[in-house]
C-alpha cells in the first residue's frame, strides 16, 4: 500500500481504511511502498505517529520512506531530513523497530 500524510495528524488516518480493505482481501503481509509526509508544522509530529503505527501494526513488514525534494524535482520536500525536528522524530521511530538481521554466510 502507498499513503502520503497530507493534512492527517496521525498515521492511522492515512493508513487505517486501506489496511482494512487489504485485510478483506488476504492475511499476507503488508509493505508500505511509499510514504512520506507533506512539509509544515505537522510533519515532526506525523512522523512520530507513523512509527507509533508501524511498531503496532505487525503485519505491516516494511516501508519505503518517499526522499524527494524540490532540488530532486518534487513538488514538496518529503525528507525526514527537511527541518531540525524531523531528522530527530525519525531516528527516534527508527529506535523503536525491531530490525530484521541479515546473516552472513
Amino acid at each position: 500500500m502507498t499513503g502520503y500524510q497530507d493534512d492527517e495528524s496521525t498515521a492511522g488516518a492515512v493508513f487505517d481504511a486501506t489496511l482494512a480493505r487489504l485485510r478483506g482481501l488476504t492475511g499476507r503481509p503488508v509493505v508500505i511502498a511509499e510514504t512520506g509526509a507533506r512539509p509544515g508544522r505537522k510533519k515532526a509530529a506525523w512522523i512520530a505517529t507513523f512509527f507509533r503505527w508501524f511498531v503496532a501494526h505487525r503485519e505491516v513488514i516494511g516501508f519505503v520512506w518517499f526522499e524527494r525534494s524540490r532540488a530532486d524535482g518534487g513538488h514538496q520536500d518529503w525528507r525526514f531530513t527537511q527541518t531540525p525536528g524531523t531528522p530527530r522524530a525519525f531516528v527516534g521511530g527508527l529506535d523503536t523497530v525491531r530490525l530484521a538481521r541479515i546473516s552472513r554466510s
